[in-house]
């Protein structure tokens, strides 16, 4: 399900709220059928399962590094918890997860190999 194209006529805060609720139910969505709890998700991202409550329905901003770590722990790409389609190109997000994971100098490291691969 795309994300909802932003009607610049209707007040940021509704879409916002909306976009809010949607990432939520994705979460919750894709939790359930990994036969997941909530328990066990806020452990994996390092949060209460309230806080995991409070994502589900909306009522709380998932930070970005939280959303990765999310798509981490239920085995999915972080787009699918956005309600993109995954047009992008194949294993991007894979890449995405994994970079995020590296530190400053594996960065330079792999911008370095990547660059040299375009030479």
């Amino acid at each position: 399900m795309p994300l909802p194209s932003v009607d610049m006529s209707v007040p940021k805060i509704d879409y916002e709220k909306r976009l809010d609720a949607r990432i939520g139910k994705a979460v919750r969505d894709r939790r359930e059928s990994v036969g997941m709890t909530q328990a066990t998700l806020a452990a994996a991202i390092g949060v209460t399962f309230q806080q995991v409550q409070k994502y589900e329905q909306g009522r709380n901003r998932v930070a970005t590094s939280k959303l990765v770590r999310m798509a981490d722990a239920l085995k999915c790409e972080a787009s699918e918890l956005l309600g993109e389609e995954g047009d992008g190109a194949p294993g991007s997000g894979r890449l995405i997860r994994a970079w995020s994971r590296l530190d400053i100098e594996q960065h330079e490291a792999v911008t370095r190999l990547v660059e040299a691969f375009g030479r």
